[in-house]
């Protein structure tokens, strides 16, 4: 005999049933506590934005692309000296194979190890030797959320203005304003 409760049409209609039911309760609980029931939906569509949108490695590699392409524009006498090291260190971490990216489902977070995956070294692979977790934060390098990465996008605001080129104008101002104060004394 054939079970009526297997048959696909009897499963489908009762798949439908549980559903219903799901929604209808969510519904009441709706119209019983809307601002708790309000929170949890704008948590759960929040996470569920931040999970869709959380950059990955390859992202991050052609972002790094980008940063490259972008100081090569600029001439080595007109880069910011602070924030070109900064880009630099990442694209080097980067050619050498350091980088890791550890995620978390909304961000990311892109740390460098001491050894690229590669390498079998006896320093490479002995537990006693490695980072351990508490050491973790000093070795993030840059966060990803929302289809961006905090650090490095801070570091390339301004990396093509060097304060040390403008340095002879600020101190050439400090010399006009010792005149002018000294004038102004000598009148009085």
């Amino acid at each position: 005999m054939i079970d009526v409760d297997v048959l696909p049409a009897n499963h489908m209609k009762k798949m439908y049933d549980d559903y219903k039911y799901s929604c209808k309760e969510t519904a009441n609980l709706f119209k019983e506590k809307p601002v708790r029931m309000s929170a949890y939906a704008i948590i759960v569509t929040t996470s569920g934005y931040l999970f869709s949108t959380n950059p990955t490695m390859k992202d991050y590699q052609a972002h790094l692309a980008d940063m490259t392409c972008d100081l090569a524009e600029v001439g080595e006498d007109l880069r910011n000296k602070q924030k070109n090291a900064q880009a630099q260190q990442l694209i080097y971490l980067q050619t050498q194979g350091r980088l890791r990216r550890f995620t978390i489902g909304v961000c990311s977070f892109i740390w460098y190890t001491d050894f690229p995956s590669y390498v079998d070294l006896y320093e490479s692979q002995c537990k006693e030797v490695k980072m351990r977790w508490r050491d973790w934060p000093q070795y993030i390098v840059d966060i990803g959320i929302h289809r961006r990465w905090l650090w490095s996008e801070k570091y390339m605001i301004d990396f093509d203005i060097n304060p040390e080129e403008w340095k002879h104008l600020d101190e050439s101002d400090d010399q006009s304003v010792k005149t002018k104060d000294t004038g102004t004394q000598k009148l009085s």
